[in-house]
């Protein structure tokens, strides 16, 4: 495709890690692997920091495209498809960066080695998200079929001796499902299969009663209210 220009989008919201990937960016240009000659090579490439004004809707990959060109952040008419008309008309690829930062160790080692660090039947490994009621929230890296129990289990498990009640695998967009379902595989199409999705990745445990929705200025595209009463690991949406 010829590029020569990556564009990260980072949310406004994360100051800390922004600072990381600028200063790992930086570190990278000066060992060569980015900028005028990657490596000696004469092939050019760098990679800049667009800091997005946030919005649900810039998850749909034409309306960030239209963000990154300082419009209104709005699905665009498809065909044309970004890989023949994209960011400023030229070709563009677009994924999430998890897509991505994969490429070159499945390249180093090969699909066989990627899909061997998965659990049993399932294949590759998957970053994840967990917040709520655990003892230790933050980012993981777990083979793919991992169960949202043992993913809770290395987050250190539910404090103060506390019961989950449920959990979203998969973020805002994602359907609590009741405890009773924690072994569960964080795969595509079990936790399809089990009423929900993995979406974002990003897990949230409960254990008790909550009020949780989203602001329809926050989230008006996805209609996505929800009132939760959590009892006895059930709920009722």
């Amino acid at each position: 495709m010829g590029l020569k220009i990556g564009e990260h989008r980072e949310n406004h919201e994360y100051g800390r890690e922004r600072k990381a990937l600028e200063r790992a960016l930086e570190a990278a240009r000066a060992a060569g692997v980015l900028g005028g000659s990657v490596l000696g090579s004469g092939f050019a490439f760098d990679l800049r920091v667009f800091i997005s004004p946030g919005g649900y809707i810039l998850g749909e990959e034409t309306a960030l495209l239209e963000a990154l060109e300082d419009k209104r952040g709005e699905p665009r008419n498809k065909p044309p498809f970004p890989t023949n008309h994209g960011l400023w008309g030229k070709p563009t690829l677009i994924n999430n960066v998890e897509t991505f930062a994969a490429v070159p160790i499945i390249l180093h080692k090969g699909a066989d080695w990627w899909a061997a660090q998965g659990k049993g039947e399932y294949q590759g490994l998957k970053f994840l998200s967990v917040s709520g009621d655990v003892a230790t929230p933050g980012v993981y890296c777990v083979p793919m079929g991992t169960s949202v129990r043992e993913l809770l289990d290395i987050c250190g498990g539910v404090p103060g001796g506390r019961k989950l009640h449920a959990f979203a695998p998969g973020g805002a967009s994602s359907n609590f499902l009741p405890a009773d379902q924690a072994d569960v595989a964080l795969d595509f199409q079990a936790l399809q299969k089990a009423g929900s999705m993995l979406g974002s990745g990003a897990v949230m445990a409960v254990t008790g009663v909550v009020l949780y929705f989203a602001p329809p200025y926050q989230m008006a595209s996805a209609l996505h209210w929800k009132f939760l009463w959590l009892s006895k690991g059930r709920y009722v949406a």
